[in-house]
């Protein structure tokens, strides 16, 4: 989960800032993404001059903090300045040497339109840039060989298009797979057929996709999608965009359930882990104009009131019931996602319809399912379950059975 600390930035009060810290403990996130700019503790920019009690700084470990309390593993970002400067990643290994739970490094967010490489897509779709991958690939080696142990460097990073995507993550298998380097991408494509994209942004789909980079880096390498949302028509890096209707896509619950289907293929086709834009709407200051809102978030900004959105229920089902150690099992329908930890089995069926549909799964005989849809929404509890499996539609079921 996108995890930003947004009460940074003087627009919640006290108990705004204390209903998000709640939300946040009851999500329970496995992984979480945050955004640096080094100049908040290092204004100097020498990689050896520290402000740690800079306001922006302060409330960065505060939210790393909170988050290490529940476990969760976390991923911090080089977001700014953007220069290739060894000195920004001294500082960012000292910040990181202060911090509990940090398990990752990002040198900038997105850097495929930073530190361009070279080829026929990135001079058509970046044209004018000057190819820098080569001192991108330099200043990672330097980055990955000063990390302290247990941190990996997540690399790519790369979103612009699947075409570009595949470039990006090929020259990071060529050039940075000798280290110990964890894979990521974002993803933001519509999964719709009749998306209208140019040729640039041609897109198979997320199982296509996440089986080629699962293909691409090996069994064994870790893949993390670092960032992924739902993403429409005049989407923004502010705004989700439209349906194909005009309707509100990440307030709809057509897109609860398409997103939830996406996230549920990319872990049944080779994905180690999901990271959610974002946690709540907000004004992200610096990283945004003042006045900017980002509307990505599981719930709505203060304005209106903090409300969830109906994709939140979904994704904090999958956060509960599928936790960091367990074992993903094989499964032939995309709409199911199993897992095993010691003698517990833990299934999600979705249900992506409108009708009623009988699953006809080979599961022991009792259990207990959570059922998340339309009418249980922030109030589903598990009850117990014997077969067979009805889910209504638009249903995400949970179940949990103990196999002793």
């Amino acid at each position: 989960m996108q995890a930003d600390p947004i009460f940074s930035y003087g627009e919640a009060g006290a108990a705004d800032i204390e209903l998000i810290d709640s939300r946040t403990r009851a999500l329970r996130p496995a992984i979480a993404r945050l955004f640096v700019d080094v100049r908040w503790f290092n204004p100097s920019l020498d990689g050896q001059t520290f402000d740690w009690d800079n306001r922006h700084c302060r409330n960065l470990c505060r939210q790393v903090e909170l988050l290490a309390a529940l476990g969760t593993r976390i991923n911090l970002v080089l977001f700014k300045p953007h220069e290739l400067a060894t000195k920004l990643v001294d500082a960012m290994v000292a910040l990181i040497e202060r911090l509990p739970g940090i398990g990752w490094l990002t040198l900038f967010n997105e850097p495929d339109s930073l530190f361009v490489h070279d080829s026929p897509l990135a001079r058509k779709v970046f044209p004018g840039k000057p190819p820098r991958w080569d001192d991108f690939v330099k200043l990672s080696r330097y980055t990955s060989e000063r990390l302290p142990a247990g941190i990996r460097l997540a690399t790519p990073d790369c979103v612009w298009g699947h075409p570009m995507r595949v470039e990006r993550m090929e020259l990071a298998v060529r050039d940075l797979a000798d280290l110990d380097v964890a894979f990521s991408y974002h993803n933001y494509s519509p999964e719709w057929p009749d998306f209208p994209a140019p040729p640039e942004f041609t897109y198979p789909g997320v199982v296509a996709e996440t089986k080629l980079f699962r293909q691409m880096i090996g069994p064994e390498r870790e893949l993390i999608v670092w960032e992924t949302n739902a993403a429409g028509i005049h989407f923004t890096n502010l705004f989700p965009g439209v349906g194909l209707h005009g309707e509100d896509l990440l307030g709809s619950l057509d897109t609860a359930v398409e997103l939830t289907a996406k996230l549920m293929a990319m872990l049944n086709h080779g994905v180690d882990g999901i990271c959610l834009w974002c946690l709540s709407d907000g004004v992200y200051l610096p990283f945004v104009k003042p006045g900017e809102v980002m509307e990505f978030g599981l719930w709505r900004d203060k304005r209106h009131g903090w409300e969830y959105r109906p994709y939140a229920h979904y994704f904090t089902a999958l956060c509960h019931a599928f936790r960091p150690g367990m074992q993903l099992l094989r499964v032939e329908n995309d709409n199911v996602l199993a897992a095993r930890a010691g003698n517990q089995l833990t299934v999600a069926v979705l249900n992506d319809t409108l009708a009623d549909k009988t699953v006809h799964l080979d599961l022991p005989s009792n259990g207990t399912r959570l059922i998340i849809r339309p009418g249980t929404f922030g109030k589903a509890e598990s009850q117990p379950f014997t077969p067979p499996l009805t889910l209504a539609g638009r249903e995400l079921s949970i179940l949990t059975f103990d196999e002793r």
